[in-house]
């Protein structure tokens, strides 16, 4: 089933990890998102399933990402729901980090850094009954300077198709 407007389904946000928080080198790789309480996701109003969940584990073994320069975005964030649910997320798509983006973000701005698929998998009846695995979902991410002093990406993303 597609649906006829894009609907609101979820924020997802990641730390950025790597050297260029570290060292404010230009070079870094390895995992994108740490997991723990810096990364998560959460639900938007209405959406169904309502899900808040924080990473468990996060895979991204053939992410590098080089400032200015695009990169591939593959990477799949185990999440863990507060009803105990365990919930794999992969995130497809692109990502490209400039040197104005970081500025923007430490100035208190988002630059539009990501677009990316999101696709769920998960063996917990109560998701699967939803259909999550079936549906799909676009977002737009953004660089930010976190509270808590550390570089985030933070996806808006939207249901564009839904289960049977």
């Amino acid at each position: 089933m597609s649906l006829s407007h894009p609907r609101p389904a979820f924020a997802f946000s990641a730390n950025i990890l790597g050297q260029l928080e570290a060292a404010g080198t230009p070079y870094f790789e390895g995992c994108i998102a740490m997991p723990g309480n810096r990364a998560h996701i959460k639900s938007m109003p209405g959406f169904r399933p309502a899900v808040i969940a924080t990473a468990i584990d996060v895979e991204s073994p053939y992410v590098e990402v080089v400032l200015g320069e695009r990169c591939d975005l593959d990477a799949t964030v185990q999440l863990r729901t507060r009803d105990n649910a365990v919930i794999d997320v992969h995130l497809f798509g692109d990502l490209m980090i400039t040197t104005e983006a970081v500025t923007t973000a430490l100035q208190g701005g988002r630059s539009i850094i990501s677009s990316a698929r999101f696709t769920f998998r998960t063996g917990d009846w109560r998701y699967m009954a939803l259909a999550l695995q079936d549906r799909t979902f676009l977002g737009e991410g953004v660089l930010f300077w976190g509270e808590d002093g550390h570089l985030y990406v933070r996806y808006a993303v939207n249901e564009v198709s839904g289960g049977n």
